[in-house]
């Protein structure tokens, strides 16, 4: 058992706060994920703040607060800032530093690759800035950039540093990948088999293969929208024998899987809580693996979708296969239920596991709207209607955002050594579900209400009562972030949070089997890996007594008591 002595010891060295000089030169995995988390929180807050803005410019008929092309300049960047600049680098960055650990390696795989992708991004944003100062030619198209510019040739600086920064972010997004899928390929301890990797490593695995395959489109599209904004191409220009849908099925390949290859990481962050709480292991694993890689794979079958109303779109085909990409959440969140239900005995209510039942509650709703909307495909219920807003944010912030909190009280003690406030996170996690369903229920019934996609105001007074309940819902969520950040901040970086133990949550997977914080090698000895429970297998070989005292001494020392 001298592994578990090894391992299980309570550390009372505090984690060292990485400086922007120590991102600049630092190989370490952990320090660099926590970078990248940093650029995505600023720009979180930089997006969520332009969609309180916006929403409050639709909050009742005929106001002028915005007008009209600064509200549309002002979407651009908050659909360019909330995806590419928060979803993208959140969760690889959560990707980078828990993978190693996951898997019982010492570093990524390529560990300068890391700080590179991080400062990618860094320098994608400043170019994404700073287009919305450019003078002539602002972004005012929306995140998918497919009106105006493909089709009215639009001059001026602004577009062309949003083409340079979206660039930037891709090959950010690329070297991510890559270095997370041979992590996984190439570093695993000894005895970790393809059936034995962590949910969330595998999630992201597949996640990062997603984006490894659907990236490339976007650079084509980016590339061809330079040639035909500065060289004359006409490629986008229907009246000079171009086409316009060229851009969007380059950009609709790309956006589409891209888009669930930030939720996928969610669900593996729930597939890892629930049955650490549950105190069991995940009801039909296996199910839930091939669960995640088929909607990791329908993803790419599904892209037609978003081009509803384009003659030769075969819209039958590509509605199932969105759909069916559906079932395959819906069927892991049946696991999860069962996971938690099957035990004869209660789950552990602690703060991570009710973060992902806020998760579940709200990814629910969401794709009970979604299967609407690829059922319809046109219409009021379709792609171009506000019904598509309601659903597509119901999933990317009740799924992919909701899931980056829930993995943040999950490791949080792990990573940076301090559990976050759990009577903070009980409030933000009130906030965040009322938030979420106030803010996109009431655009799925704007949608069925006739309300377009990028209006900017509205006129009729059968509009107003959801539009004001989406806009309260919209504060409430802004709050909900807030709290979040206050929470990091005050347990975290002020270091006001309970001093965690190595193994707080009795977890099942690798990276509970060493200090919190790790070590820069990240491990001093490694169980042996029998299962795809390593650390539940070890407290179940220990004899009573000694896992008795081994759960004592994990617990934190009293205040003012050196251990």
């Amino acid at each position: 058992m001298s592994n578990v002595e090894t391992t299980g010891t309570t550390t009372t060295a505090e984690p060292a706060s990485p400086t922007a000089g120590g991102w600049l030169t630092t190989a370490d995995h952990k320090s660099l994920g926590t970078f990248c988390l940093v650029i995505a929180f600023a720009f979180l807050l930089a997006g969520g703040g332009i969609a309180a803005a916006l929403r409050t410019q639709m909050a009742r008929p005929d106001l002028d607060l915005i007008a009209h092309r600064p509200y549309l300049q002002l979407l651009t960047l908050h659909g360019t800032f909330s995806f590419f600049l928060f979803l993208l680098p959140a969760w690889l960055g959560l990707g980078f530093a828990l993978v190693p650990l996951q898997n019982g390696a010492r570093r990524l795989a390529v560990p300068r690759l890391c700080a590179t992708t991080a400062w990618l991004f860094v320098v994608g944003g400043a170019c994404l800035i700073a287009s919305a100062f450019a003078r002539g030619g602002e972004a005012v198209s929306g995140w998918s950039m497919d009106n105006p510019v493909p089709l009215h040739h639009v001059g001026g600086r602004g577009v062309d540093l949003w083409i340079l920064g979206v660039g930037l972010v891709c090959a950010a997004v690329v070297l991510g990948a890559v270095n997370l899928l041979a992590t996984v390929a190439r570093l695993r301890a000894p005895g970790m088999t393809w059936s034995r990797v962590p949910m969330f490593s595998w999630s992201m695995f597949v996640s990062s293969a997603v984006l490894l395959l659907a990236v490339p489109s976007l650079v084509a599209g980016l590339i061809l929208l330079f040639v035909d904004h500065h060289l004359g191409g006409r490629i986008f220009d229907a009246g000079a024998d171009g086409d316009p849908l060229v851009w969007r099925t380059l950009f609709w390949f790309f956006a589409y899987p891209a888009l669930w290859a930030t939720v996928l990481p969610a669900l593996g962050v729930v597939s890892e809580i629930v049955p650490v709480f549950a105190r069991t292991a995940l009801f039909q694993r296996r199910v839930a693996a091939f669960a995640i890689a088929g909607a990791g794979a329908l993803s790419f079958a599904g892209w037609g979708s978003e081009l509803a109303g384009e003659s030769g779109v075969p819209k039958v085909l590509f509605s199932v296969t969105s759909i069916l990409l559906l079932g395959a959440i819906a069927q892991l969140l049946l696991l999860w239920l069962a996971t938690l239900a099957l035990p004869r005995r209660l789950p552990n209510l602690k703060a991570p596991l009710l973060q992902a039942l806020g998760l579940v509650s709200v990814l629910g709703l969401g794709l009970l709207g979604m299967a609407v909307m690829e059922g319809a495909a046109t219409g009021k219920l379709g792609h171009d209607s506000y019904f598509w807003v309601g659903a597509w944010h119901f999933v990317l912030v009740g799924g992919a955002t909701f899931g980056i909190v829930a993995a943040l009280f999950y490791w949080a003690p792990k990573l940076w050594g301090r559990h976050l406030s759990a009577g903070l996170g009980g409030l933000q996690l009130l906030l965040l579900v009322v938030g979420v369903d106030l803010t996109f229920a009431p655009m799925l019934v704007l949608g069925s209400q006739g309300l377009r996609r990028r209006v900017t105001t509205f006129s009729a007074s059968s509009l107003e009562p959801a539009n004001l309940v989406s806009t309260i819902g919209a504060y409430v969520l802004s709050l909900a972030v807030v709290l979040v950040l206050v929470n990091l901040l005050v347990s975290v970086k002020a270091k006001r949070g309970r001093a965690a133990a190595d193994d707080p949550w009795e977890g099942h997977t690798l990276e509970w089997a060493t200090s919190s914080p790790p070590p820069p090698h990240n491990f001093d000895t490694l169980p042996d890996v029998r299962s795809d429970r390593p650390l539940a297998d070890l407290r179940e070989a220990a004899p009573p007594g000694e896992a008795q005292d081994e759960a004592e001494a994990s617990e934190p020392a009293p205040a003012g008591v050196t251990a």
